[in-house]
């Protein structure tokens, strides 16, 4: 590309016309298409800076009222990297000094303008070579920006360890899995292996020599205890890299926070234990795979934005499968276990009861409790899901059991209310502490986890979702008079044309 096949936009802070022409004709001489502003005072400079792209700025050192230094100022102040090249009769050399020391980029006297076309050349390319820089420094920050993005989405942190330096370089989400300030340095090897649960530091400690020692890429999932005393349940890959000459160089790898994923599989074990045709494990995938394929459809959004060149592109691969395992353990759940469907159908609730009590008899002898019906409305009804109602009352009424002291009622009640069928199983136990409210319908939540009474330890989760499911609410207070504990399952009603009030829920 010659120097004149695209225009060179000149902006001369120069008091004389005849000087102006002067360098122009140079500038032209030497092959650039010139188009030329001439300014001579701050007023004008500062105007033409604002008004338009240069690719130059060429200033006489001496204007009346004006000047070199006034010039370059304001060119610093606009904020663009423009080249500065002092053009001027003779000055001291201490003047000149002065104007580079604060930024010019060269001086060419006016008695020797033979200079300028090299000197414009040069500093043209320093400038393109200092706007690729900046160009390439901000793609790579953007690049940075999304792939901290991925990880968090992911839940998914990266680390790098130089074994010659005695510390490790983590990414930000790494900093949040252990909850570590991001600003100060990761744990150092003892630090860490203190983080991990005493059970699992032999499987790491092992995976770390052999990482080292044999250089074959290690996987495992182990568990940690967290700066703020939280466990987590990580999942971690790691890679070896060695030197020229065969030695162990650096390590790398990616640890992802599983907890929720553990959780998952507990809550889909559990599922299985609660229900042979695994109705609830099915609906449960089913709702698990929604907000996952956000997370899929984000992370590709982000992925993208990171170039394949860029040092950590590689862990954009290990976050993609990491989230394709999940979406599989859910699709192949679904699939197993994917209940038939059902129409809603009309459920009398007085029947309903009364297959519950005959169905917990025999537990009902074993605890030395009774299990009786409260219903002030006779006939009432409700229109739904009978199989799913069903599921949920059972699961109540067995933790209504456990928790009631032998001699003890547990009373199964539904009357209808103003634009709902309110269904109620109120035990005869000590209540739900306080401090235990907040825990109650979270999943893997329990209190019988090591009593022979133990259950599934998510049954409240699942109750209140599947009551969501059939458009209710699932909620508990303190029992009557302040003794046992009742959970209350909200169903709106739609009343029939030619029913009276209070006979039938739809």
């Amino acid at each position: 590309m010659s120097a004149g096949s695209r225009p060179l936009r000149v902006l001369m802070a120069e008091d004389s016309p005849e000087d102006a022409e002067f360098i122009e004709r140079e500038l032209r001489h030497v092959g650039y298409n010139v188009h030329p502003r001439r300014v001579d005072s701050a007023q004008d400079m500062a105007r033409a800076l604002r008004e338009g792209p240069w690719d130059l700025v060429l200033s006489d050192y001496r204007i009346p009222g004006f000047g070199g230094q006034e010039a370059l100022r304001l060119v610093r102040e606009s904020g663009r990297d423009l080249p500065f090249i002092l053009v001027s009769g003779a000055i001291g050399e201490e003047a000149a000094v002065a104007l580079m020391k604060a930024g010019a980029h060269d001086y060419v006297s006016k008695e020797n303008l033979t200079r300028l076309g090299a000197v414009v050349a040069r500093e043209l390319r320093e400038a393109r070579l200092r706007r690729e820089r900046r160009e390439a420094l901000a793609a790579l920050e953007a690049s940075r920006r999304g792939l901290e993005r991925a990880q968090a989405l992911a839940r998914i942190g990266s680390w790098e360890w130089d074994l010659s330096k005695p510390f490790q370089v983590w990414t930000p989400e790494l900093f949040r899995i252990f909850a570590l300030d991001p600003a100060s340095a990761p744990p150092d090897y003892d630090r860490f292996i203190a983080m991990v649960h005493p059970a699992d530091r032999p499987a790491v400690l092992a995976a770390i020599e052999t990482l080292i020692a044999a250089g074959l890429p290690q996987e495992l999932e182990y568990r940690i205890t967290d700066a703020q005393g939280e466990a987590h349940h990580l999942h971690e890959r790691a890679e070896l890299d060695p030197d020229g000459t065969g030695h162990p160089a650096r390590l790398r790898g990616t640890i992802q926070d599983i907890t929720e994923r553990v959780r998952m599989e507990v809550l889909l074990q559990d599922l299985g234990r609660l229900s042979a045709k695994g109705k609830l494990a099915a609906y449960l995938a089913h709702e698990i795979n929604n907000p996952l394929a956000g997370i899929r459809n984000a992370f590709e959004l982000v992925a993208r934005a990171v170039p394949e060149d860029h040092p950590h592109a590689h862990y954009a691969a290990l976050i993609r499968r990491e989230i394709e395992r999940i979406a599989d353990l859910i699709r192949t759940l679904y699939q197993v276990y994917r209940p038939p469907v059902r129409e809603e159908q009309e459920v009398p609730l007085a029947q309903a009861f009364e297959d519950l009590i005959r169905l917990l008899e025999p537990k009902c002898l074993a605890l030395g409790v009774r299990l009786e019906p409260d219903l002030p409305t006779p006939g009432l009804s409700v229109r739904l899901n009978e199989g799913l109602l069903r599921q949920v009352l059972f699961n109540l009424a067995i933790n209504a059991l456990d928790a009631s002291p032998q001699g003890e009622t547990v009373l199964l009640r539904a009357e209808a209310q103003p634009g709902a069928t309110v269904i109620s199983v109120l035990d005869g136990g000590s209540g739900i502490p306080p401090e235990l409210a907040e825990q109650i319908f979270e999943p893997g939540f329990t209190t019988k986890r090591d009593s022979d009474q133990a259950g599934l330890g998510l049954g409240l989760a699942t109750c209140r979702n599947l009551v969501r499911a059939m458009g209710g609410t699932l909620t508990f207070t303190a029992g009557r008079g302040g003794r046992g504990t009742e959970f209350m399952i909200r169903l709106p009603r739609v009343e029939k044309e030619g029913t009276l009030p209070g006979e039938r829920g739809a």
